[in-house]
């Protein structure tokens, strides 16, 4: 989930356990599926617009004695707090500059069956149900492939393995078509490229020294993409394919059937990316603005719904086969891809999609997760706000990430590693 517009987060209250505000939402996962689960909540926001503390877990279930790792976001930033995991365990956290936390913690020595998972920083509680199997139980499976299949298999609905069992029907658009076994016949960044990310403070500034841009798809024109190819570079075109936007020009064609909660962004909500015959035919449009004024590539936004707090059962399935539509519906029109955040599930979604976007994975100590990206020869795109370049360029360029400082706004500004 993108983060580039300013939100100055205010506490509005406590909520006790069991209280619920708006949708909030606790996620326990394994890797690359989810499935929510009732919790607790105290949420902060501005203005009308809440963003709900939560956390999840992976991999949700485990024996006592294993290795799990906990996230959490929507907490006040740069606080400490505490993780409590069952009736005795304690572990110390602390939050970042934007509100979230990540630390790797042991099941503690309790009776199997469900345990609580609470975390509490500055008067924010969230807290999910974590299942500690017999010690006789296999664990499920979590970790997602590293190695993409040979031949992809269609992606123009749910997984087969975890179909949705409430919801619209995710019947897939029939405008594009797979692009399993065809050849790759667009544009792929380098690893190691120059890129610069200008969404706001228009018009965009061509003076920047980059190789590639990446640019608003709606608020530039075909003689914008024009002009930056005449000067030798290449153009990412930017969109939301996970959240509705009530000011694009296109708003009117969602229904109000996939429209969820706001996401954190005015006038933001997320979608409900079950619906491929409502929302396949949208994106394919957009992809088509994409090509139409010249576009290389595309950067499919908000493409981690499952892990958020939509209002609606996404599951970490659904999740791959909507991101895997994207992908394909992008090579089927000729653009690259990139794939934005959504680290749990890159071993899944490597082998389709052709460099990834990172926001903040040196902010989060996450970096390490985007790797298969640059092993399978395909770029890293990486951009940090409030890190200064001395934090994260040794670890960054280590790694071959192309990596930028950038404003939250995502104005013309960008700092590059020396």
């Amino acid at each position: 989930m993108r983060r580039h517009r300013f939100f100055v987060p205010t506490l509005l209250g406590s909520l006790l356990v069991g209280v619920t505000l708006g949708a909030p939402r606790l996620l326990a996962h394994s890797g690359e599926s989810a499935d929510e689960s009732a919790g607790s909540y105290q949420s902060y926001g501005s203005g009308d617009q809440v963003t709900p503390a939560s956390v999840v877990v992976t991999p949700e279930s485990g024996v006592v004695g294993a290795l799990v790792g906990v996230q959490g976001r929507g907490f006040p930033a740069n606080q400490p707090g505490r993780l409590r995991l069952g009736p005795e365990s304690v572990v110390p956290i602390r939050t970042g500059s934007t509100g979230r936390f990540k630390v790797q913690v042991t099941i503690p020595d309790v009776a199997a069956g469900d345990m609580r998972v609470r975390a509490s920083i500055d008067e924010v509680r969230a807290s999910t149900t974590f299942t500690v199997l017999d010690g006789a139980s296999t664990p499920p499976t979590t970790a997602p492939p590293t190695t993409p299949p040979t031949t992809a298999p269609l992606t123009t609905g749910p997984s087969t393995t975890a179909p949705p069992t409430t919801g619209p029907p995710t019947t897939p658009p029939t405008t594009a078509p797979p692009t399993t076994g065809m050849p790759r016949t667009w544009w792929r960044p380098e690893i190691g490229v120059v890129w610069q990310w200008q969404l706001s403070g228009l018009p965009v500034d061509t003076s920047v020294s980059a190789d590639v841009f990446e640019i608003d798809l709606f608020d530039n024109d075909k003689s914008v993409v024009d002009r930056l190819h005449a000067q030798g570079r290449k153009v990412i075109c930017y969109l939301s394919a996970g959240s509705y936007e009530s000011w694009r020009p296109d708003a009117a064609s969602f229904p109000a059937s996939v429209l969820g909660n706001g996401n954190g962004w005015p006038g933001e909500r997320w979608l409900d990316i079950r619906a491929l015959d409502v929302l396949g035919p949208i994106m394919e449009n957009r992809l088509d603005r994409c090509a139409e004024k010249g576009f290389d590539a595309v950067e499919a936004d908000n493409v981690d719904g499952y892990a958020n707090g939509t209002g609606f059962p996404l599951t970490g399935a659904h999740q791959i086969a909507y991101n895997r539509f994207l992908a394909d519906a992008a090579h089927a029109r000729g653009l690259g891809i990139g794939l934005k955040n959504d680290v749990e599930q890159i071993g899944s979604l490597v082998g389709f999609f052709d460099f990834a976007v990172n926001e903040e994975c040196a902010e989060y100590d996450e970096c390490e997760l985007s790797t298969p990206f640059i092993k399978a020869g395909k770029a890293v795109l990486h951009a940090e706000y409030s890190s200064t370049t001395d934090q994260y360029c040794p670890l960054t360029t280590r790694l071959g990430f192309s990596s930028i400082r950038k404003n939250p706004d995502l104005d013309a500004w960008r700092q590059l590693c020396p």
